[in-house]
C-alpha cells in the first residue's frame, strides 16, 4: 500500500520508547504550565540530538500523552517547569491513558 512504509518505523520507535528494556528509558515528569500540572515523559535530554534551533541545554523535550488516544504533544519545556515523578512508566501511562479512572496502582 503506497504511503504506509513510513508508519511502521515511526510506530516501532514509539513502542520501543516505552519498552522497559530500552536503554535511556524516558523519565516520568510532572510539567507545570499556567497553574496546571501534566504527567509527561522526557524523550530527549541530550540537546545535541535536537534540531539546532532547539539546542538549549536549559530545556528538555517532553511527550505529553492524551487520554484514550494514541497521540499527544511533544513540547520543549524549560527545566524549571518540570520535576521528576515517583511514578513508574507503567503507572504513569495507565493513569494518563485512562484519564485517571484506574487510579494509581497500590499493589493490592
Amino acid at each position: 500500500m503506497p504511503g504506509c512504509t513510513g508508519y511502521y518505523p515511526m510506530m516501532r520507535d514509539l513502542f520501543d520508547f516505552f519498552s522497559p528494556n530500552k536503554p535511556g528509558f524516558g523519565q516520568v515528569v510532572v510539567v507545570s504550565f499556567n497553574g496546571m500540572e501534566m504527567i509527561g515523559f522526557i524523550t530527549q535530554e541530550n540537546a545535541e540530538r535536537l534540531p539546532e534551533e532547539f539546542q538549549n541545554a536549559d530545556k528538555a523535550l517532553v511527550y505529553l500523552p492524551m487520554s484514550y488516544m494514541v497521540g499527544g504533544f511533544t513540547i520543549m519545556v524549560s527545566r524549571e517547569d518540570i520535576r521528576p515523578s515517583q511514578m513508574s512508566m507503567d503507572e504513569a501511562m495507565r493513569f494518563v491513558i485512562t484519564a485517571g479512572i484506574t487510579g494509581q496502582n497500590t499493589g493490592a
